[in-house]
């Protein structure tokens, strides 16, 4: 289930209160997919997601066997916000 404060966010922007954790749910999990899938995820005014899949020594085993693994991150951050200059 999606976080609380994603689905108030939801409702804050006018989505059904009962349909918001199905909504954030599903997408959410359309996201996960498509990054399984090899994919990148754009995120407007955020960046974009991705999870290049990259072979990883398994523990205990000497160097003589591997599996591939996935892990998310985003690349190219936006800057979504810009304060006021101030003295340190």
């Amino acid at each position: 289930m999606a976080e609380r404060t994603l689905i108030e966010a939801l409702v804050a922007r006018g989505v059904c209160a009962e349909e918001a954790p199905a909504a954030a749910d599903a997408v959410l999990g359309a996201i996960l997919d498509v990054l399984r899938a090899g994919k990148t995820v754009g995120i407007p005014d955020v960046g974009r997601l991705a999870a290049p899949s990259k072979p990883v020594w398994v523990p205990g085993s000497s160097k003589r066997r591997a599996r591939e693994q996935r892990k998310a991150s985003l690349r190219h951050g936006a800057i979504i916000e810009k304060g006021e200059p101030y003295d340190v």
